[in-house]
């Protein structure tokens, strides 16, 4: 398991094409043809054919099936890299359909959950649970600010943290991140969230900082105050 997620499938869904191969095809040598490719690089789409050997993209360009090889006309479609939901909330209900098809049927392949400050356990149990029963899509996650609170403070959540408590939530977030947690979320418009005041905030990011971390917010007062919440978030940030 490589560090910041917890399951990798390769640069597209594997699962679609392993659906459109047919039993027993497995997934060696795969030639798609036909399609107008999108490389995820930003530069103008392309008509050429794409291998796939094993869980691996081998050539791109101008190809001809090799004996033995699968091939898959495509013609009049477009292919792309797995599409990466930036801001998903699929972490809620537990994943029962670990399959995930409403997702691999527009194309998603990574989503990335922990969004708003609401994680549900610390990321080494997350990634124990994928680990023993996988999903058909890469995971990666935040640790949530509310999580964090309510495992250090309980139901004694709205007020702000003490000094030992934030130490607390600190230590909890640096292991979360060096387990493989993307950074720190927050969901300041929330509870537990909206009673943290800034000195705690900024203590929090501090330590995501020094981990390598990254932060990302639903930040607080967004319709009342808009102006103040986001130069709470600029200095947060800074």
């Amino acid at each position: 398991m490589q560090r910041r997620t917890l399951r990798r499938l390769g640069g597209f869904s594997l699962a679609l094409l392993c659906g459109v191969c047919g039993p027993g095809t497995g997934f060696a040598s795969t030639l798609i043809t036909g399609a107008v490719v999108y490389d995820g690089s930003g530069d103008a789409p392309r008509q050429v054919a794409v291998r796939v050997d094993g869980d691996r993209i081998v050539a791109v360009g101008a190809l001809r099936a090799i004996a033995g090889e699968t091939e898959i006309r495509a013609d009049g479609l477009a292919l792309a890299p797995g599409f990466i939901d930036e801001h998903s909330h699929h972490d809620r209900g537990h994943y029962a359909d670990r399959a995930m098809p409403p997702l691999l049927a527009q194309g998603v392949t990574t989503i990335v959950i922990g969004q708003d400050g609401e994680s549900e356990a610390p990321f080494a149990d997350v990634a124990a649970q994928f680990a023993a029963r996988p999903a058909a899509i890469n995971v990666a996650s935040y640790t949530g600010h509310g999580f964090l609170r309510e495992r250090v403070m309980g139901k004694d959540f709205k007020r702000t943290a003490t000094a030992n408590e934030v130490a607390a939530m600190q230590a909890l977030l640096a292991a979360d991140i060096k387990a493989g947690s993307l950074g720190l979320s927050t969901g300041l418009e929330y509870d537990p969230g909206i009673y943290s005041d800034h000195a705690e905030l900024l203590a929090l990011a501090r330590t995501t900082a020094a981990q390598g971390g990254r932060y990302i917010s639903h930040m607080r007062n967004e319709d009342a105050s808009f102006e103040g919440a986001v130069r709470d978030e600029c200095e947060i940030v800074r």
